[in-house]
């Protein structure tokens, strides 16, 4: 036969409560004994939120050859990269396109715009700085094809539940700089832009 022991309790906080004269000196100017906290912000609606996962990415471009590079304008072979939304409601969406000056808009799909930015190379400013190698920019296209320019807000485009991805690729450019090998890094930004 075994024997349970059930115990319930109720936790009591015991402390004193100390009574200070009315004429008590107020502490709460003394240095180093008080605190504020500012707290500000901004409450948004947003057709969409971007996936965790899509805004911290690391892109391995394949190994490009110098020979696939011979002349300026050359590129290299292209990879590809999602970003990824979560989330997206039907609503209206409305947004100008920054190229042409004309509005997007949508009476139940949200519009969307993703501008990337980052160091631009001396050589050619609609590419991305390579650091580490001379001779060569990264490019980045839409799905579509068309050239992203650094700190341009892309095309805008309408986001669907089932249609919640922005593919992309980048791809190495030859410039006109002295072509040399290495190993390069580059940091590229991106926003995502809503109205």
């Amino acid at each position: 036969m075994v024997n349970l022991l059930i115990k319930t309790g109720v936790f009591s906080l015991f402390g004193t409560m100390m009574v200070m004269p009315c004429q008590a000196k107020d502490s709460w100017n003394i240095d180093g004994e008080h605190g504020e906290l500012h707290v500000y912000g901004s409450l948004i609606e947003s057709a969409c939120r971007l996936d965790m996962r899509s805004a911290f990415q690391d892109v391995e471009l394949k190994d490009t050859s110098l020979t696939s590079l011979n002349k300026q304008g050359d590129s290299g072979k292209s990879t590809t990269f999602v970003l990824q939304l979560l989330d997206c409601q039907r609503t209206r969406g409305e947004l100008t396109n920054i190229r042409t000056g004309t509005l997007v808009w949508d009476s139940i799909q949200p519009v969307i715009s993703v501008t990337f930015n980052g160091v631009k190379d001396p050589d050619d400013p609609s590419l991305w700085l390579m650091k580490g190698v001379s001779g060569a920019g990264l490019m980045i296209n839409d799905s579509k094809g068309h050239q992203i320019v650094p700190g341009v807000p892309e095309k805008p485009q309408f986001v669907t539940p089932t249609q919640d991805q922005l593919v992309y690729s980048i791809s190495s450019v030859r410039t006109k700089s002295p072509l040399i090998a290495g190993g390069f890094r580059t940091i590229v930004d991106f926003k995502v832009n809503y109205e």
